[in-house]
């Protein structure tokens, strides 16, 4: 098979040789790094997992979990991080995790290996965990 083609406008845009459409190999090799992931077969990098959401859920969850996902990404820790929307149940379905964020009504508690840790206020949710992964020696 011949070399494809770079997108005229974008270095950093090959032709698919299946449906000829522009796409970012990288964006292609971080989707099947997360499916081999997901399947069990690859190993490495911090895994993030969330809550579904439910009525007692009194932060923008979606949002954070979000923000994490983005966060984590810098971290070449193997390390699974909860991100969940209650005090309630979240500290309890965190407790598989390495390290976790449960958020409340303005506040949130931070946990690591299923013991809450402290709370923080919830603007402060985010900057805690990147202390907390900072600092992670397992």
């Amino acid at each position: 098979m011949e070399e494809h083609e770079k997108h005229p406008d974008n270095p950093y845009m090959f032709p698919s040789p299946v449906t000829g459409g522009m796409y970012y190999p990288d964006a292609v090799n971080a989707i099947n790094k997360k499916i081999l992931k997901t399947l069990g077969l690859r190993r490495g990098g911090v895994e993030v997992v969330s809550c579904p959401t439910c009525g007692r859920t009194k932060i923008d969850l979606i949002g954070l979990a979000n923000q994490v996902e983005a966060m984590v990404q810098q971290y070449p820790l193997d390390i699974r991080v909860a991100v969940m929307g209650c005090v309630v149940n979240g500290p309890g379905e965190a407790k598989e995790a390495d390290l976790g964020i449960a958020g409340g009504i303005g506040e949130g508690l931070l946990i690591r290996k299923g013991e809450i840790i402290r709370k923080v206020p919830e603007s402060q949710l985010l900057s805690a965990l990147r202390e907390e992964l900072d600092q992670w020696n397992g």
